[in-house]
This record gives structure tokens, C-alpha cells and sequence, in this order.
């Protein structure tokens, strides 16, 4: 049986930007992402970064509620850290991504 874990945060824009630091996630394959701002219309960009500053995913221009199950980086393997730009509003993000057990 295939196990999940989650991991929730919450990140509070300044300026339009904030960001996260994700530790922990070794051995873990990420499998959703979901980001929820306090408002409906706040516009907003997300991205993923590696431990050697690579971007291994992003999107730009968003409105509201994301969620991803389908366009997951190949593989997220130990620490990266999480971003927020270019948002319309400055407040809280909630942010989850759920990662599954397989080792890869």
C-alpha cells in the first residue's frame, strides 16, 4: 500500500514575494502541490528550487486555488525551497505538498 505524507505551510507575501525552506524530503516523491491564497483573485507566481539553486518547477501568473497532480518534477531528493512572487496582494498562502513513501 502506497503511503502519503503531507507537509502544510503557511507563507505571508511581503512586498509580493515570500519564501520557504523544505527540509526533509529525502527519499519522498513529491505527488501534489496545492496553493490556496486567502483571497480569490490574488495573481501570483510559485516556484521550486533546488539545493543548488536549479528551478525544477514553476508557473507564473496564477489566479486563486492551484493544484497540480500532473506535471511533478522528475524527482525532488533532500532539501529545496519554495517561492512566491509577483503576487497582487500581500497575505497568507497556504501551501501543501504531498509526498509519497517510494524511494527512488
Amino acid at each position: 500500500m502506497l503511503m502519503l505524507e503531507d507537509k502544510k505551510f503557511t507563507m505571508t507575501t511581503l512586498s509580493g514575494a515570500a519564501s520557504q525552506a523544505v527540509n526533509g524530503a529525502k527519499g519522498r516523491r513529491l505527488v501534489q502541490i496545492f496553493i490556496k491564497p486567502k483571497t480569490a483573485t490574488t495573481v501570483y507566481d510559485f516556484s521550486i528550487t533546488d539545493k543548488n539553486s536549479e528551478t525544477i518547477y514553476s508557473f507564473t501568473d496564477w489566479t486563486g486555488t492551484y493544484i497540480d497532480t500532473e506535471n511533478m518534477p522528475q524527482f525532488v531528493y533532500g532539501n529545496f525551497t519554495m517561492a512566491l512572487a509577483n503576487a497582487t496582494n500581500d497575505e497568507a498562502f497556504t501551501v501543501i505538498l504531498v509526498f509519497s513513501e517510494e524511494a527512488f
